[in-house]
Formats: structure tokens, sequence, C-alpha cells
């Protein structure tokens, strides 16, 4: 009997250990298929589209270079919280009527989380108008015009802007020259240079001895320069593109009227180089985002060299890796993706990225939605490349001015 007792009790006892078993396993079980749920594992989807065909397509390139090396690092490295980035890129051929197509293709087809786009200004107010409707966080890479970002909350500009540009270029003017005309491109980007520029020439109470539009693209800008050169002025203040520049100069040799030209970023265009040779070297000043004493941009350089083996000319290619690094850190920092938290972690960001003067910060000021001036670098062309100007003749920069 006792033995019977004491076999009906251990019965009893494996019984109830596997229950225990069984329930424990059931809500191990559980618990992993709500934890694996309750993890997001999806890829972060990014909408990337810039003019990558056409007589700018170096900028798309740029663009794509630029965040591509971005998103092979943070991949590299596990992505953001466990989830790999996907790249959805789009061509929009510089067309604002195909940029507003890709724009609802990315939005309501392939339903990315964000956005990097605008490698000009006319797309880059198309894809703005877009995702403020859509309430899409938005990362405008290096259009430059003031309009993009401005009474927006969901688009940011990680360049600074063209108003930005042109009161440090004419703050610049007015600090070591007496004699300033200007210049503009006759279009919406040089006309808005050129009223930023004429307004901040007035309020340092200086008057400009000419202002002369420039035809895009001509071959032969002898008339415009007959103009500046009767004037005498010493520095010309260029809102104008770097091809069209480039030009300038050369016709400014051929007649032997060499002032300083200085300019906004627009400049910086590698066919400046390629046109203008000779022509622009030390004569053609600009503002960039490049600052090749910023250890990140060293850091960067050297990983842009290793990837496409070639190195980054302009700012335009770092400007592209910050808007992913500066996407990604917003990302991670509102836990996921939903739209609303990264937009508000965007607003509140400050990021030491490769690009800007070393020291600096990318931030975005609720009044603007755009970098600050802060990050400017004064560049300009010696043996053939974009290099900083030298600190000497940052501060004396008269002996450059030319032969009026």
């Amino acid at each position: 009997m006792r033995t019977q007792a004491i076999d009906q009790a251990a019965a009893t006892v494996r019984r109830r250990l596997s229950v225990i078993a069984i329930g424990v396993a059931t809500v191990l079980l559980l618990g992993a298929g709500w934890g694996s749920r309750g993890r997001d594992t999806q890829p972060i989807r990014i909408g990337l589209a810039g003019g990558l065909t056409g007589s700018q397509s170096f900028l798309g390139q740029a663009q794509q270079e630029g965040v591509m090396l971005a998103v092979d690092q943070i991949n590299a490295k596990g992505g953001i919280a466990g989830r790999r980035i996907d790249v959805v890129s789009e061509d929009d051929q510089f067309d604002p009527s195909r940029a507003a197509a890709i724009a609802q293709r990315l939005i309501s087809q392939d339903h990315v989380d964000a956005i990097i786009a605008g490698t000009n200004t006319g797309t880059a107010l198309v894809y703005a108008k877009a995702c403020e409707a859509a309430k899409v966080p938005l990362i405008v890479s290096f259009a430059s015009d003031n309009r993009i970002t401005q009474g927006k909350q969901w688009t940011f500009a990680v360049d600074t802007g063209v108003k930005e540009d042109m009161q440090a270029v004419v703050a610049f003017a007015k600090q070591h020259f007496q004699r300033v005309a200007v210049t503009y491109d006759d279009d919406a980007y040089g006309q808005a240079a050129r009223d930023f520029t004429l307004a901040e020439l007035k309020s340092l109470n200086m008057t400009p001895l000419a202002v002369v539009a420039m035809p895009d693209g001509s071959l032969d800008y002898g008339p415009q320069i007959a103009r500046l050169q009767s004037t005498g002025a010493q520095i010309v203040v260029a809102g104008d593109g770097g091809s069209n520049v480039a030009q300038m100069a050369k016709n400014m040799v051929q007649v032997g009227y060499e002032p300083l030209v200085m300019g906004p970023a627009s400049l910086a265009f590698v066919s400046m180089i390629d046109i203008g040779g000779a022509a622009v070297e030390h004569k053609v000043w600009f503002t960039d985002s490049i600052d090749s004493s910023n250890p990140a941009f060293v850091t960067f350089a050297k990983a842009f060299g290793a990837k496409y083996h070639q190195n980054p000319q302009t700012g335009f290619e770092p400007l592209a890796y910050d808007s992913m690094g500066i996407l990604a850190k917003a990302i991670k920092q509102a836990g996921g993706v939903d739209k609303s938290a990264v937009q508000q972690a965007l607003t509140n960001i400050h990021y030491a990225g490769a690009s800007g003067k070393a020291g600096t910060e990318i931030s975005f000021p609720a009044a603007t939605h755009r970098r600050p001036g802060a990050g400017i670098n004064w560049r300009w062309v010696t043996n053939g490349k974009f290099e900083n100007v030298p600190a000497n003749l940052l501060a004396n920069p008269t002996a450059l001015a030319g032969k009026p």
C-alpha cells in the first residue's frame, strides 16, 4: 500500500510538472511570437530623386553617390535599430512635371518613410509641396533657393540658402572693396540672387556701379563686360552659375579686365574649371560647404575615394552624404519611422557633418528650416582644382582685384 501511494504521488507530480512545462513552453512561444511582431524588422524605405540625366546630371549623380555611401556604411553596421535601409531611386531629369509624378509615386505607391530630393530649385519646390501635403519628411541636399523651405514644416535644407550666401559675399565686399558691380543669370535663381544682393548692399549703404543680366549659355559676354569695365569695378558679385562665370572670366581676360569675381556655391560646378581653365584660377571665389580642414570631411573623402575611385570635387557630395546621415539620426532618435516623430527629431537636430566649416553643426532653425550661414567656407580654383582660399588672402584680397 505504501509503495502504491508513493507511485500515485509520483505520477501526480509528473503530471503537474508536465502541465507546468507545457504552460511555460506555451508562454515562451507566445512571447517569442509577440516579440517578433513587436519589433519591426522591415527595411526602412527612403525615396531618392534628382536629375540623373541632362546637362547638369552631375548634380543628381553627386546626390546619389553621397547618399548611397552613407547608406552602405549604415547598413554595414546593422542598419538603424536592426533595420536596413532600402533606397528607391528616381531620375526626375530636372523636370518639375516629372518630379510631381515621382513624388506621388514615392508617397502613394512605394510608401517611403522619407524622401531626399530636389537637385535644383524647380524640382525642389515641387517635392516640398507634395511632402507638405502628405506630411512626409523631405531632406533637400543642396538646392539653395530660400523659398523651398520658407513656411514649411516637413521640408529641411542641408545647404545654406542663396540669401545667406549673398549676405556673406556682400559683407566681404564691403569689408575690402569700394567699387562693386553685380551680375546675375537671367533666370529664377539668378534673379533671386540679384534681389538678395541688392537688398544687402542697400542695408550697408552701398550702391553697385552696375547691375548686369547675363544671358544663360552665351559664348561671348563682350557687351556685358564692356559695361562692367567702364565702371572700373574692383569686384563683381556674381549670382550666376559656374559655366556662365567661366565664360565671362575668359572674355574678361581677352580684354584685359580681371576683377575679382565672387559668388555663391552655384559657381562650384566642375564645368567652371573645364570651360574657364586658367582664366578662373585665383580670380573666382565662391562660398561652399567644403572645408578641407574639417576632420569629418577628410574621413568622408577617404571613404568616397575608396568606393568611387575619385575624390569629391565640390560640396554637393558631402551635402548629400550628410542628408542621409541626418535622416538616419532623426529616425534613430524618433525610435522608428513614425513620420511625425521623425519630423520633430529633424526640427531639433544638431549634426556635426562632413560638409560645412570645421567646428560648425547642421541644424534647422524654426524660422527657416535651413542650415545657418555659419557653415560657409571660401573656395577658389588653384592648379585646376577647388581648394580653400588661403587665410592670408582672405585677410587681404585686394592684391587680386585685377586690372580695371
